[in-house]
């Protein structure tokens, strides 16, 4: 049977695809191309995608190179390794498929396409470009660029992929089939241990969903490329159960050679379970709960015994923000330089092409790009080597540059030997950092929490935080009941310079609230210099306030929680300066709020459900109040005298049919009222809804000393029958009059209400007018939020939970219509407007 379904599947794609092997995790240098391609024939690839620089391909000419694959029946479909320009120089008169591009660099790109090569985009976690909208932006921008759909990379982002299929229709170069395993979770130090084989990882359905869905996009000219970072077995069993996933699902039509491929198994060109690092360098994890600075520098300090120099300097490289931070120098640089964008540096060379490279800093083109200029001339630089040190998890990111300025030349080291220390540094920095994020995580666990979060608990987890990140100064930030702003509730010392009432930020507003909006971790070294920080705290505020992170408290599949925010990078030991946060930093302080988020999830919802109970107890005393006043009414009358006193009966009927359905809406954990859907009947404006709402506020009116004639109605006889939920409206005509009335100035004869009413073409309009105290500048919008009351509210004492104009958007948006404030003062007016087609059509004479 699955045999059939394979041979159906691969009927209905038309074999129009080709299915390529990318060579990632082979490791950053191929020393047997040939066996490479024998692995490749025998699991029936057509083609390959090299990942590692041209230089490493077993040290091949293109030519020799393309002579191999032939004649294994192999097409080169792409090269993603070490720099444009010197993917360029290697392919001479050959064109591969494409060349990968992570970016768009204005200086190589155009002449690399006027040169005839494609350049495919990749979007890339934790690269410039991650995201959909910013690669269908470059897109847009450069008609001939192509796209590349890697599946686990915009997943683990968040990224849509039915999304990015749109973006790649028309434009598809290829596909990277890739699966993922989140058990290592999603920051940027190890996320990449969670790639897995296909069909082993939680991508494995979208993974054939795109791949179909893509079939003509791919076509003759595409491919479907098998990718995977890391292999914990070795490459080729990864491979080979890669290709029996995408033959049984129908993608590839020759059926793994498994005997072929037995014959030609040999061990990996790299092996992730090999013994820990060399002697000099094993002691650096020893210094991993002291803080990562010391691990740093113990890397400089062996390096500057194993290699005679007059300086050692070592560079941690954020990708995503294309810059270099110096973490670690011997001897010491004072002043120490924050940091510099890759361009800015010498060594922003090493990354691009990730590979040992050799510099002379008495050439004054190579000085100037130095990063340090001033010490040149005092120390008397000559020759640099600059060795790149990869994330042994994933080999396109270059985690950490390590420049030598030895003291005699020759080294007694080749270039090989260099990167292979490297290698050696990459596997002990990344035991440092995972003892470290251990320790941490440990610590938070070890210490008694409970169900929910106290505010003891907080300063607890704040202390925390700054004995393992190593910083001046922690602030935890959470989302309020309302889930629209961000509110401090733990701090060493936050500043604010804004009155009491602001103190919180909304999305987008300020750093703290663009990590809340984006979702993303953040750090920058002059939080006050940063385009967008608004001065409401000290981070915008003061000029002088440096270094910051900001991390998200994220939840799996949802926005954050809130974000915390750690300033003022410090170092433990007295001799060392350095004072930027790094990507390290923001692991340390992930596995720790991976943690505390079970937690945290428990407070928040708790406290929602506090609020929930609120807002609906709020909603309640509408209808109580108003049937209150309609009882007592009808004590103090005999009979209708008045249009505004008739059918108390009917007043009571219409706001108890408001509690029932208030009531029938909650359940066991929140209230939401844009759950209550309008029940649309033919209503009199005034009749039906006005009086009854103007009747309800007498108890209001009284305790106030107001009198009610000082309400007043004009141009409602205009008005038809509207096709409205009376009861819905009866509340917005309450909530209005009542903060009319709670809001004016004490003085009986300064009370005065004009309700006015506009029937248009078009439109119908509702002006409710008064000349209280009018609403601040700046809040005219903001009122309207859930929990937000106005300024004059706490000057004037006036009791509330800041829900009635919440409430009155709510219902009038439901009804498809919108109420903003129209005038501010002198007479405050809200308009309510609601479409033409809420009228009831009149009937024709004679029908």
């Amino acid at each position: 049977m699955k045999g059939c379904v394979a041979r159906c599947r691969q009927a209905w794609l038309g074999g129009s695809v080709k299915i390529g092997l990318q060579t990632i995790c082979w490791g950053p240098r191929i020393d047997d191309p040939e066996h490479l391609c024998q692995v490749a024939a025998a699991l029936g690839f057509q083609g390959i995608e090299f990942a590692q620089i041209p230089s490493a391909i077993g040290g091949l000419t293109i030519g020799a190179l393309l002579q191999l694959m032939k004649k294994y029946r192999l097409e080169l479909i792409g090269l993603s390794g070490g720099s444009l320009s010197e993917r360029m120089a290697f392919c001479e008169d050959f064109r591969p498929h494409y060349l990968y591009v992570e970016d768009w660099d204005p200086h190589i790109a155009p002449v690399a396409e006027a040169d005839g090569f494609q350049l495919a985009l990749h979007p890339h976690l934790f690269k410039p470009i991650f995201r959909i909208g910013d690669a269908s932006r470059l897109l847009r921008e450069h008609r001939r660029l192509r796209f590349i759909l890697d599946t686990a990379h915009l997943s683990i982002a968040g990224e849509d992929l039915d999304a990015a299929c749109l973006v790649a229709k028309g434009r598809l170069a290829a596909l990277h089939a890739k699966d993922w395993r989140p058990v290592y979770g999603r920051h940027s130090h190890r996320y990449a241990k969670g790639f897995t084989e296909l069909g082993n990882g939680i991508l494995r359905d979208q993974v054939a969903r795109v791949a179909r869905k893509l079939k003509h996009e791919m076509g003759p000219s595409g491919w479907l490329v098998w990718e995977q970072d890391v292999s914990f077995t070795t490459p080729q069993n990864s491979a080979r159960i890669s290709a029996e996933w995408l033959h049984a699902e129908g993608f590839l039509k020759k059926r793994p050679d498994v005997g072929k491929l037995a014959a030609v198994s040999k061990v990996p060109s790299i092996d992730r379970r090999r013994p820990s690092p060399p002697d000099f360098l094993r002691s650096m994890t020893l210094a991993s709960t002291k803080g990562l600075a010391e691990c740093y520098q113990r890397i400089v300090q062996a390096f500057h015994e194993l290699i005679p120099s007059k300086l050692v300097t070592l560079w941690r490289c954020a990708a995503s923000q294309q810059r270099m931070t110096l973490v670690a120098s011997n001897p010491d640089l004072l002043p120490r330089p924050n940091s510099f964008r890759n361009d800015e540096l010498l060594c922003g060379q090493t990354v691009d092409r990730q590979k040992v490279t050799r510099f002379d800093l008495t050439d004054a083109g190579d000085a100037e790009r130095f990063g340090h200029p001033t010490q040149i001339s005092a120390l008397q630089l000559g020759p640099m080597v600059s060795i790149p040190i990869l994330n042994p998890w994933n080999l396109n990111h270059v985690v950490l540059v390590l420049n030598i300025f030895p003291r005699q030349v020759p080294l007694a080291f080749s270039d090989d030997d260099l990167f292979r220390l490297g290698e050696d540094v990459a596997l002990a920095v990344d035991a440092a950092i995972n003892e470290l994020c251990t320790t941490a995580a440990g610590t938070v666990n070890y210490r008694s929490w409970k169900e929910t979060l106290s505010q003891g608990q907080l300063e607890s987890l704040r202390e925390t935080i700054q004995e393992f990140v190593g910083c001046g100064g922690v602030a935890i930030f959470a989302a309020d009941d309302t889930g629209t702003r961000l509110e401090l509730k733990s701090t060493t010392g936050t500043a604010w310079a804004v009155p009491e009432a602001e103190q919180f930020y909304r999305r987008g507003e300020g750093l703290t609230g663009k990590v809340w909006e984006s979702g993303e971790p953040f750090l920058t070294l002059h939080a006050g210099r940063e385009p967008g920080a608004a001065a409401k705290s000290r981070e915008g505020a003061d000029p002088r306030f440096h270094s910051c992170m900001f991390l998200p408290i994220t939840r799996a599949g949802s926005d954050p929680l809130g974000v915390i925010r750690c300033s003022d990078k410090r170092i433990s030991s007295e001799d060392l300066h350095h004072n930027a946060f790094s990507e390290d930093d923001i692991a340390v302080l992930d596995a720790i709020v991976e943690r505390i988020v079970p937690h945290y999830e428990l407070t928040v919802t708790h406290e929602r459900r506090a609020h929930a109970l609120g807002r609906l107890t709020h909603e309640l005393k509408v209808p109580v109040v108003a049937m209150r006043a309609a009882a007592e009414l009808m004590q103090q009358t005999d009979g209708v005298e008045t249009f505004f006193e008739h059918d108390y009966p009917g007043d009571v009927w219409s706001w108890s049919e408001l509690m029932r359905r208030l009531l029938g809406n909650v359940d066991s954990l929140r209230y939401s009222f844009d759950a209550i859907t309008p029940h649309r009947t033919p209503t009199f404006m005034m009749r039906d809804v006005i009086a009854p709402a103007a009747n309800q506020v007498t108890l209001l009116l009284r305790e106030r000393g107001f009198d009610k004639s000082r309400i007043r109605y004009q141009h409602f006889r205009q008005l038809p029958q509207l096709r409205i939920d009376r009861y819905q409206f009866q509340q917005v005509v309450f909530n209005l009059l009542a903060n009319s009335i709670k809001h004016c100035y004490s003085v009986p004869t300064r009370f005065r209400v004009l309700i006015e009413a506009q029937n248009l073409n078009d439109e119908v309009l509702l002006d409710f007018q008064d000349w209280g105290p009018g609403i601040q500048d700046g809040m005219e919008e903001v009122i309207f939020q859930e929990g937000v009351r106005g300024h004059f509210a706490a000057e004037m004492d006036v009791a509330g939970e800041g829900l009635g104009l919440w409430v009155v958007r709510r219902i009038v948006e439901a009804h498809d219509g919108t109420v903003s404030v129209f005038k501010q003062r002198n007479p405050t007016t809200f308009r309510i407007t609601l479409p033409g087609r809420t009228r009831m059509p009149v009937p024709l004479k004679g029908l």
